[in-house]
C-alpha cells in the first residue's frame, strides 16, 4: 500500500493515506516532498460503483443485510480507490 502514496515526480512520500482516500480527479493534491500537484485519472470515478450499488440495493434488504452491504460497498470503494496510481497534474 505504501506505493500508492509515492509521488510520481520525485519518488518521495506524496500524501497521507487519508488525503489519498479523499482525492478526486478534479481536485489534485500537493506532494508533501516536492510541492508539485499530483492526482488520479478520471477513470477513478469507477471506484464509486460498489458504494453506489450498495446504496441502491440497501432499500430492498432488511436492516442487517443493508448494513452489511453498506459496509462491504464502502470497504470495496476504498480498496479500489487505492489501486489507481497517482500521476502528475
Amino acid at each position: 500500500m505504501e506505493n500508492t502514496l509515492v509521488c510520481p515526480s520525485c519518488g518521495g512520500k506524496g500524501m497521507s493515506l487519508f488525503r489519498r482516500l479523499i482525492l478526486s480527479p478534479g481536485a489534485p493534491g500537493i506532494c508533501q516532498t516536492c510541492g508539485k500537484k499530483i492526482g488520479i485519472s478520471y477513470t477513478a470515478i469507477l471506484c464509486l460503483v460498489p458504494f453506489l450499488a450498495a446504496l441502491y440495493f440497501a432499500q430492498y434488504l432488511n436492516s442487517t443485510l443493508a448494513f452489511l452491504a453498506g459496509t462491504f460497498g464502502t470497504a470495496a470503494m476504498f480498496v479500489i480507490c487505492l489501486s489507481f496510481p497517482l500521476k502528475e497534474k
